[in-house]
């Protein structure tokens, strides 16, 4: 109850995943602003290192940052 900035990083898909489990948990706790950072729910195609990956699905440090701080207007 002493943020209200709640930020979900995960590598697993948006829908079931630990995003989805905080969001029902927290949905009757008043105001708050929640965001959830994991894969897009779509079969991702193409191939290559883990590295690929994350940057396929918006998941490298640098856009984690850029994300938070536009959400949140930090």
């Amino acid at each position: 109850k002493k943020t209200k900035n709640v930020v979900v990083i995960e590598e697993h898909m948006t829908s079931g995943g630990l995003g989805d489990e905080i969001l029902r948990t927290m949905q009757n706790e008043g105001d708050y602003s929640f965001i959830s950072l994991s894969i897009p729910d779509k079969f991702v195609r193409n191939y290559g290192s883990y590295s690929d990956h994350c940057e396929e699905c918006g998941l490298t440090p640098q856009n984690l940052i850029e994300r938070v701080t536009k959400e949140f207007s930090l």
